[in-house]
């Protein structure tokens, strides 16, 4: 794997603390928007709106090194899919898995719009996080 930045204890609670609001149930992701018929037999594309609860969490990610540029190999993706279905499997997880965990959870919304709120609802972003917070209290 290359070379990443480790997170200080002070990046990881910067990021914790921009999750906080986040924490939640009802919490405010955002919602969907365009889908429209933007003149006769022409639709707009829909996307997902984030909330800046959510930008603020993700620019937070970004700025204190939990996001990584490289995310490794089909197998990582395997991996994840089963942390999808199980995101328990993450109860034990190593920073570096956690911070990949992240990572894709990011980068997934590149090529899929809803991706992070998709990541919400199945427990994913919460599971990773908790685990954060769990590392960072050692």
């Amino acid at each position: 794997m290359t070379d990443f930045p480790s997170p200080t204890p002070a990046d990881i609670a910067a990021v914790l603390e921009a999750f906080e609001p986040l924490r939640e149930p009802d919490a405010d992701l955002g919602h969907w928007a365009g889908g429209d018929e933007v003149e006769p037999g022409v639709m707009q594309m829909p996307w997902f709106d984030y909330s800046d609860l959510v930008g603020a969490w993700e620019r937070a990610l970004y700025e204190h090194n939990l996001i990584y540029d490289y995310l490794g190999t089909p197998e990582w993706y395997e991996r994840f899919a089963a942390i999808r279905e199980n995101p328990a499997l993450l109860a034990s997880a190593d920073l570096i898995t956690v911070c990949t965990v992240l990572s894709t959870i990011m980068r997934g919304e590149r090529f899929c719009d809803g991706h992070i709120a998709g990541m919400f609802k199945d427990g994913v972003a919460h599971a990773a996080m908790e685990r954060l917070e769990e590392l960072q209290r050692g």
